[in-house]
């Protein structure tokens, strides 16, 4: 019995022995062995990083004008940790409340925002009047943790002007924290949204400020124990003349606006005047592709967004009804080009040897396609013409003709592919001139341009048919809609069918033209500049950035002479379709092509590209109306006091737009 007792309290000790042997290992090892890493974690505890942004760059003009600069704004900010430390947390919020008109519980709710660090102070209120600055100041001891700080938002001293192309800043959103934080973003942070802002948002930003503190128990700084100072942004030089730019905008605004008050006597739909609610215009150096000026209608103010936007106010703006004014339509619309694309329509036929530019052509008015029939606007017959006239006066079967030749051309060898392979090709190429031609002049693809969601465009040919076709669930339909028709040729020679362009694409390509056949990537920037500080004085070029070309477009100058003719006539000329919005305008001769392209549903699109002084051309300028009529009478009139205002007429009469002869 007493032996058994012992057996028992023997294990009894042994296991008591071995808990306090654990709990003496544990507490060495939490006390000895972890001792660095719980140090480690403690300093960690104690320190915290606060950032703050650089001054961004600023944009500026061709010659140096700021587009957008920052402005010094006072901001109120509250450090609640003081406030706290003192008692008066609460009746800090109410005083302050009441000195800016808003409720405390709106104080609160800007203080809890978990954008705001907990260790700096949080910023309560933007562009405060100097009457409140005076106020907060001279009442110090009735603010603890309250301060007034003069910090800096984005400012446009121009106004809105070139508001699409520059884009806008605006908070970092969740999608793009994750996209950007390896770049050190942060939430809270301001980027570069759109255009210029945010193609060139790596150089604009700058380096923020990074600053380690110290913090007690109670979150409050005890010291700072490393600073890195900001590093401003570098300005960017833009290629644009910012009096090009706003007689631009003017121009187009004006020209919208006649349309809305001309009478569409050719609408089917009982319309009573164009609708005209969108457009844009490009001016391009055909030199080395420089953007000179780039428009969008209907556009914005970006002054919205510098002091924080509104999510009303955001909404407002991607609404249908406001006709969406933040998409920039001279390089996201898409728009078939009507008979400006008869310009390389041209081009494909002379190059590829299937047209003699001096030949005459019957023009009655009409021609007949297979069992359709295809007409001139308003079905307006020319009698003879050869290529040059036919550019003047926009003859549409000149060019029905044309694109019906080359068809035939392609379907003839297409059905002696099998007895002599290499000689088809080389002739079906020939039947396939146009879309080569355009996709050499840059139809086919981006621009490259550089700016977001720059749209494509559209050469479609049989093997785009045979993809758009390729669901159709109908074996029959399916064979014959992919199938590249008489009808599908004619239209794309003049432009229509299913070809598509963006405005910057369509200024490319007449650029290219003009300087003799060599394409450039369009160039918004000439330079980076070191940050400058706006008292005119030479700012140090960081990295230049010189012309893109894209490469040759296998232009002839004798196809360039025979095609600038027609294009010169069509100003110049009485009978041009043009000649009304350029006479007597004085300065130098433009050469350029109207057209009106019909879309289903929906009114014309007004059409115009220019090129001054055809010789040594300096300037292309090209201009689209969405449901804007006739492109002699509204686009051109456009372009035409574009032109006035380059050649230095700053005062030039506003755009007279007038029911024009039905021509394109």
């Amino acid at each position: 019995m007493i032996e058994g007792a012992r057996v028992r309290l023997t294990v009894i000790g042994v296991v008591v022995m071995f808990l306090f042997s654990a709990l003496f290992a544990r507490l060495w090892f939490l006390q000895v062995a972890s001792e660095s890493n719980y140090a480690a974690a403690a300093a960690s505890n104690r320190i915290r990083t606060v950032y703050e942004p650089a001054l961004r760059g600023r944009i500026l003009d061709r010659n140096g004008k700021p587009i957008v600069e920052n402005e010094p704004v006072d901001v109120i900010t509250f450090d609640r940790n003081k406030a706290m430390s003192r008692g008066v947390h609460k009746l800090v919020v109410a005083r302050l409340a009441q000195l800016l008109g808003v409720t405390p519980k709106e104080i609160e709710h800007r203080m809890d925002d978990p954008r705001a660090s907990s260790f700096a102070p949080v910023p309560i209120a933007t562009g405060i009047p100097p009457e409140v600055r005076t106020y907060v100041e001279e009442h110090e001891p009735d603010f603890p943790g309250v301060q007034v700080i003069r910090t800096a938002e984005r400012a446009y001293p121009n106004g809105p002007v070139a508001a699409n192309l520059i884009g806008y800043v605006s908070e970092i959103n969740s999608e793009e924290l994750r996209a950007y934080k390896h770049q050190g973003y942060r939430q809270g942070d301001l980027i570069g949204k759109d255009g210029i802002e945010q193609t060139f948002e790596n150089v604009l930003r700058g380096t923020p400020r990074k600053l380690k503190v110290e913090v007690d128990s109670r979150g409050r700084v005890v010291r700072t124990i490393e600073e890195r100072k900001p590093v401003a942004g570098k300005d960017v030089k833009l290629t644009l003349d910012l009096d090009v730019q706003r007689m631009a905008e003017q121009s187009l605004a004006q020209g919208m606006d006649g349309a809305r008050h001309v009478q569409d006597e050719t609408d089917k739909q009982g319309f009573s005047s164009y609708r005209a609610g969108a457009g844009a215009v490009v001016a391009l150096d055909p030199n080395d592709g420089s953007v000179i000026a780039m428009a969008s209608n209907p556009t914005y103010d970006p002054r919205q967004f510098a002091g924080g936007i509104t999510p009303e106010e955001f909404q407002q703006l991607n609404r249908p009804e406001s006709n969406f004014p933040l998409v920039n339509r001279a390089v996201q619309g898409l728009y078939a080009p009507g008979s400006t694309f008869k310009l390389f329509t041209a081009i494909a036929a002379l190059q590829s040897g299937q047209l003699d530019p001096n030949a005459g052509y019957y023009d009655r008015g009409c021609i007949d396609i297979g069992d359709q029939q295809r007409c001139n606007a308003g079905k307006t017959p020319h009698g003879t013409v050869n290529l040059p006239s036919a550019l003047t006066v926009s003859s549409d079967t000149y060019f029905y003709n044309v694109g019906r030749d080359m068809w035939q051309h392609y379907n003839t060898y297409l059905k002696e592919k099998d007895t002599n392979k290499d000689a088809a090709d080389a002739e079906i190429a020939k039947g396939y001139a146009i879309q080569n031609t355009a996709k050499a002049f840059g139809f086919d693809r981006p621009t490259g341009v550089g700016l977001p969601d720059e749209a494509g465009g559209r050469v479609p040919d049989q093997l785009w048919k045979q993809r758009f076709n390729e669901n159709d669930s109908d074996p029959r339909q399916k064979r014959e809609g992919s199938l590249w028709l008489p009808g599908d040729n004619v239209s794309l020679a003049v432009g229509q069918g299913d070809l598509l362009v963006t405005p910057l694409q369509l200024a490319s390509g007449y650029a290219a033209f003009a300087n003799g056949g060599t394409l450039f990537t369009p160039r918004l920037a000439s330079a980076v500049l070191e940050p400058g500080t706006g008292l005119d004085q030479p700012q140090p070029v960081v990295r230049d950035l010189p012309p893109q070309p894209v490469g040759p477009t296998g232009l002839t100058p004798e196809t360039r002479r025979v095609i600038i003719d027609g294009l010169i006539g069509a100003t110049t000329d009485p009978s041009g379709t043009a000649y009304a919005a350029f006479r007597g305008i004085g300065g130098p001769t433009v050469a350029g092509k109207t057209g009106t392209a019909e879309g289903s549903g929906k009114q014309d699109t007004s059409l115009f590209v220019g090129i001054s002084p055809p010789d040594q051309p300096q300037y292309v300028v090209m201009a689209v109306v969405e449901e804007g009529g006739f492109g002699a009478s509204v686009a051109a009139p456009i372009v035409s006091r574009i032109f006035q205002g380059i050649d230095g007429n700053a005062n030039a009469a506003s755009v007279q737009v007038q029911p024009a002869p039905i021509q394109d």
